[in-house]
């Protein structure tokens, strides 16, 4: 079983003071599955609490040959500013404060926001849209099997969740050369090596200001290169898959 995330924290979001109930049995249950993969030391320390059994951490990954053929090193050098989500639409994603800090950065620049997912808050989320006359700069385009595409005409990748894994989105983005901009919750933090890769948030108020700070750094590079953290590669976590599924099976056999 690989645990992806905050369970307590994603729990109560979606259930209330009784998610945090269910995030227990989540975890306790876990005592009856071989091998717990947790997908950082944060969620290992979290799980560790509760389990008599040992947790391994493999970070989260991705299928980088699916997405490299969609890598552009060319940087677009015109004015407009294009920033991207992609998720579930619901209040843990926290989509609508992008769409606020859009509002704001609207007066001074040109930017435009993508916006790839659907949820219970999509309603609400384009009814702000309309009444904020920000139809011609934020566009949905509902759930997308593969939004690689989009996402590497942009210019930064925006997740304000209160609660993450570690998130496959960010490590798209970071692999296409797209800087992120994420909150500094649960492991966030790992996936931002140096400055090129995209910057943390603490409050709500400061997203927008360090979203056009992270897009002008993205459009003053010469060119795109990955970004991703080496421990984030596909070639590592298959390596540590492989050592525990043999070990496993040495195990068994004796």
């Amino acid at each position: 079983s690989s645990v992806r995330g905050n369970l307590f924290k994603n729990y109560y979001f979606d259930y209330g003071l009784k998610g945090k109930i269910a995030a227990l049995f989540h975890i306790l249950i876990l005592n009856f599955i071989d091998i717990v993969i947790a997908m950082s030391y944060d969620m290992k320390k979290q799980l560790d609490k509760y389990l008599i059994k040992e947790t391994i951490i493999i970070p989260n990954f991705i299928n980088e040959s699916q997405i490299k053929p969609y890598f552009k090193s060319f940087i677009s050098n015109d004015d407009i500013f294009r920033f991207i989500f992609i998720g579930n639409l619901n209040s843990r994603k926290k989509t609508l404060l992008i769409i606020k800090a859009i509002e704001k950065l609207n007066n001074r620049f040109k930017t435009t926001l993508d916006i790839i997912g659907n949820g219970q808050q999509i309603t609400e989320l384009k009814k702000y849209t309309n009444k904020k006359n920000l139809k011609k700069v934020i566009f949905f385009h509902g759930q997308k099997e593969k939004p690689f595409d989009l996402l590497s005409k942009a210019d930064v990748f925006v997740l304000p969740s209160e609660s993450e894994g570690i998130s496959r989105a960010s490590l798209e983005a970071l692999y296409l050369g797209i800087p992120i901009v994420i909150r500094g919750v649960d492991s966030n933090h790992l996936l931002l090596e140096n400055s090129n890769s995209g910057a943390l948030f603490d409050k709500d108020e400061d997203l927008a200001d360090i979203m056009i700070r992270v897009a002008i750094l993205s459009k003053e590079r010469s060119t795109r290169e990955c970004l991703l953290p080496e421990k984030f590669r596909e070639h590592n976590a298959k390596e540590k898959f492989k050592q525990i599924i043999n070990q496993f099976l040495n195990y068994k056999n004796e």
